[in-house]
């Protein structure tokens, strides 16, 4: 009979395919069978318990700096430990190419930060704000090679964003090399046009965020962002979709047929957006430590994935984690255009992974 250095037992084990009572026996750290009545000198009791795999936490935002020059608080080291302790055993943040940099030097980068510092297993997306002709012809399908498989494009940011014909360019060699472009759809002009009027007529604190991310600048861009990818027959993941309008257009999609899936979170599809009621002196604590890059929207928001049925697949649930540093945000009079955004935290996905909202 084979030995153990550690046995799980009596828990409920979690399968792709099913659920049922076991012992789960580990050696030398890796699971080596799974029965009833294994024993090891080491037995941890899982009775009344389930025993899920290693979650993945596949949006997470790690020792990445903004356009601005802005760091995440979390480093690999801190990052990873975080997701482990919610259950994670693999992550995947985001690798950030800036303007004037090509896609080698960040990969560079961001292999410079984490190796030796995360404690679970890491990949990338990379973020390409900068499709220069080098970059698409040579740089993309060096990364692909390098073991990136997934890029991701803005359709916002004034320093991030891309125009029609890069987004095109990017899903273009995304298809040829079997990679997958996510994309963060938002309407950049009716943001501008939003926050410019706001601004005018004074209103400048944190809790005016949301309302300058309205529904339809996301449903818009959600809308020409598979019109593009349907155009060249490409797969394309719509990240963090927080309305009801964007999630029937991708089921619409979906139905159609169309390469489409799409990634909601439990930091969205929740009440933050009720944050920007209330006495003045919480609206503004509570804004200025909450302005998720993701759209915190009102509770009638939070039904999105029981409300929208999604052919085939159900979305992707996760918990955004971009961690910042409440001194970054903090300060009665800094206004909503000057805050850092994100949410924490990486510990949370894999408890978060349920898709019933």
């Amino acid at each position: 009979m084979m030995s153990f250095d550690l046995v799980i037992r009596g828990g409920q084990v979690a399968t792709a395919a099913d659920t049922f009572s076991a012992d789960i026996g580990i050696k030398l750290g890796r699971i080596a069978a799974i029965g009833e009545g294994l024993d090891a000198p080491d037995v941890i009791d899982a009775a009344g318990r389930l025993v899920l795999p290693g979650g993945i936490e596949a949006h997470a935002h790690i020792a990445q700096e903004s356009a601005t020059g802005g760091m995440t608080a979390d480093d690999y080291r801190s990052g990873s430990i975080s997701a482990a302790f919610g259950g994670n055993s693999c992550f995947v943040p985001f690798a950030a190419q800036h303007r004037g940099m090509g896609v080698t030097e960040t990969l560079d980068l961001y292999d410079s930060r984490a190796d030796g510092a995360s404690v679970i297993d890491y990949g990338y997306h990379l973020i390409v704000a900068d499709p220069t002709e080098k970059v698409l012809s040579e740089e993309l399908p060096a990364a692909f090679a390098r073991g990136v498989t997934s890029f991701k494009v803005f359709m916002t940011y004034d320093l991030m964003k891309v125009d029609d014909g890069q987004f095109l360019d990017i899903l273009s060699v995304a298809k040829s090399h079997g990679a997958l472009t996510m994309v963060h759809a938002e309407n950049s002009g009716i943001i501008r046009w939003m926050t410019d009027r706001l601004l005018g007529a004074g209103y400048s604190a944190p809790r005016y965020h949301a309302i300058s991310h309205p529904a339809a600048a996301e449903a818009e861009a959600i809308n020409r962002a598979i019109t593009l990818a349907r155009f060249i027959d490409a797969a394309l993941l719509v990240v963090h979709v927080s309305t009801p309008e964007g999630a029937a257009l991708i089921a619409r999609a979906k139905l159609d047929g169309a390469k489409i899936f799409a990634e909601t979170c439990r930091n969205i599809c929740s009440s933050i957006g009720r944050i920007s009621t209330g006495p003045e002196w919480r609206v503004r604590s509570s804004c200025a430590l909450l302005p998720c890059g993701t759209r915190p929207r009102r509770r009638h928001s939070g039904g999105i994935c029981r409300r929208v049925p999604f052919p085939s697949s159900p979305p992707i649930m996760r918990r955004i984690g971009s961690t910042r540093r409440a001194s970054s945000r903090r300060g009665r009079t800094r206004p909503s255009t000057g805050l850092p955004t994100g949410c924490p935290g990486s510990r949370c996905a894999c408890r978060s992974s349920s898709p019933k909202g």
